[in-house]
């Protein structure tokens, strides 16, 4: 099963497009982030992603499934990402779709350490199941 079968993208206008990514809310009551393929993330677009997940989910902390496409992550975002994701994420579930997006989100762990549950997951349907147990907490 496609990982869009299984996340199912909302109307047009549930949708908040920012520069390497489309961010929405699931109706399950997790933010979804599907990655731009092949997009550089920086400080200023990790920075972007976490202030839609915020406006999809204005309050409590934000369960995050996050499709990667084979981004580069510079050490700038990967600092966002675990700083600043720290007052919002109740966590994140990364569905890896190749090993580049493997490799990339195993380094994250190890040296930015984020101090929320993440996993990674090569199976959106795995992703989403452990998002889930996150949903209102």
């Amino acid at each position: 099963m496609t990982h869009a079968a299984l996340i199912p993208r909302p109307p047009r206008e549930e949708i908040i497009e920012v520069s390497t990514a489309l961010v929405w809310r699931d109706a399950r009551g997790f933010v979804v982030c599907d990655q731009v393929p092949r997009a550089l993330q920086t400080w200023d677009t990790a920075c972007e992603m976490m202030q839609a997940g915020r406006r999809l989910q204005p309050e409590g902390n934000i369960p995050m499934v996050v499709l990667s496409n084979e981004s580069r992550t510079t050490r700038g975002a990967r600092q966002a990402f675990a700083e600043l994701g720290a007052a919002q994420n109740a966590c994140v579930a990364l569905v890896v779709r190749s090993r580049v997006s493997e490799i990339t989100g195993n380094f994250f762990l190890r040296i930015n350490r984020p101090p929320f549950p993440m996993r990674l997951f090569e199976e959106a349907d795995d992703a989403i199941e452990w998002a889930l147990g996150y949903v209102g907490r």
